[in-house]
């Protein structure tokens, strides 16, 4: 039962700049591929 309490509390204090930081590292690792793609045209283009 303890360690629901301190799941719980984990929940509560989870700030907002982490949430931000774990977003951005969602976006970039879907944009790294679409970036080394892009690249890779470019590179073939010019």
């Amino acid at each position: 039962m303890e360690g629901n309490s301190v799941d719980q509390l984990m929940l509560d204090f989870d700030p907002p700049d982490i949430k931000d930081h774990v977003r951005l590292l969602e976006i970039q690792s879907l944009y790294d591929p679409l970036i080394k793609i892009s690249k890779q045209i470019s590179s073939i283009l010019f």
